[in-house]
């Protein structure tokens, strides 16, 4: 992740120029050393982790900061994810596309787009969030 904190909490700004390949985030996060995890509940899910990757899908491991059940929206290049292109955990209705967390794994959370570069967005104002590991296919 570029320019992060570790084994304490910080306030991520929004970075306008982004490298494919580099996990971003904004808002209040605390970086351990496997995992980073959503430092507070902020109304309004404006909090998030940022890639850009190369391939055709992308999963994510999730975890539960201190056990309990959370959202996480997902947006592919600026928008919710479609019925093609989400990946089985990915729930699409009412014009949004998220998985609920109930448990520590890996979602599937985009297959069958099209092979390009991608921006893949998690969105979510739980401070229960503890992602540990992104991986992208072709």
């Amino acid at each position: 992740m570029e320019g992060v904190k570790r084994d304490r909490v910080h306030t991520y700004r929004e970075e306008r120029v982004r490298i494919r390949g580099l996990v971003y985030l904004k808002g209040k996060w605390e970086s351990k050393e496997e995992f980073v995890n959503h430092s507070e509940s902020t109304p309004g899910a404006n909090d998030y982790l940022y890639v850009k990757f190369l391939g055709s899908s992308a999963n994510v491991v999730l975890g539960k900061g201190f056990g309990n059940n959370y959202t996480v929206k997902v947006e592919l290049d600026g928008h919710p994810l479609s019925q093609e292109h989400k990946g089985r955990d990915v729930i699409v209705q009412h014009g949004e596309s998220y998985v609920e967390v109930q448990q520590f794994k890996m979602y599937e959370l985009v297959k069958n787009a099209s092979y390009g570069e991608h921006e893949l967005k998690l969105i979510s104002d739980s401070k229960e969030v503890a992602a540990y590991a992104f991986t992208f296919g072709g």
